[in-house]
């Protein structure tokens, strides 16, 4: 009889420690469920911060890429006088340029700013923000080259030096020829650190094309 009770109340013992621990680890996942829906939020979050940077990043390196390539096609139209900033064009092509991957980047572009070689714009993710919030913005700002100013970039010419006038051809002898006047002499120079000269303009800009290419990268500086 005795070996009866006690079993039976050994039964209960052990449902009631299978129910306390049932409780205790259906509170722990109820627990790790709240942690996982605040932190899901923040982490959704972070990632379309990410991605609006990128976008971000694209579009201001897409415009300044845009005007760099302006430049590189239009150093054959310089003149004596002229500089690079002189060639810089409106800003409807390079914005477009900057909406463009903006867009291929899931973003809308919001703003652009050019001023020189410096180009900054503001994006938008085509998408709701984490929680229902608003959209994720971002900005960034790309310039061409590591500090070379455009507009110290300059043409020059040096003129010839006349040629000198030829003495009187005595009576009696075969006049001289005169000389022909010395080519005129194009330079082109940055600021006085690089520097290009050429007696044919369409071959110097051929090489102005070539050199400029590196310094004109377009890099990000914000």
């Amino acid at each position: 009889m005795l070996d009866v009770v006690r079993r039976r109340l050994g039964g209960r013992v052990a449902d009631r420690g299978a129910a306390t621990a049932g409780l205790i680890l259906l509170g722990a996942f109820g627990a790790l469920a709240l942690v996982f829906l605040a932190v899901l939020p923040l982490l959704s979050g972070t990632e379309q911060s990410s991605r609006a940077q990128t976008a971000a990043d694209a579009a201001a390196l897409g415009g300044a890429e845009h005007l760099r390539d302006h430049l590189l096609r239009g150093v054959v139209s310089l003149r004596p006088g002229d500089s690079l900033l002189d060639l810089l064009p409106g800003t409807t092509g390079d914005a477009t340029a900057a909406a463009t991957m903006a867009g291929r980047n899931g973003a809308s572009l919001r703003e652009y700013d050019r001023s020189g070689r410096r180009v900054e714009v503001r994006v938008r993710l085509n998408e709701p923000g984490a929680a229902g919030t608003s959209p994720v913005e971002a900005r960034a700002v790309a310039q061409l080259g590591n500090g070379l100013d455009l507009g110290a970039c300059r043409l020059g010419e040096e003129a010839p030096e006349p040629p000198p006038t030829p003495s009187p051809t005595p009576e009696g002898e075969e006049a001289t020829p005169e000389p022909s006047p010395a080519p005129t002499l194009y330079a082109f120079t940055c600021a006085g650190v690089l520097s290009w000269q050429g007696e044919d303009l369409t071959d110097l800009a051929g090489a102005l094309r070539d050199a400029l290419r590196e310094p004109l990268l377009p890099r990000l500086v914000a």
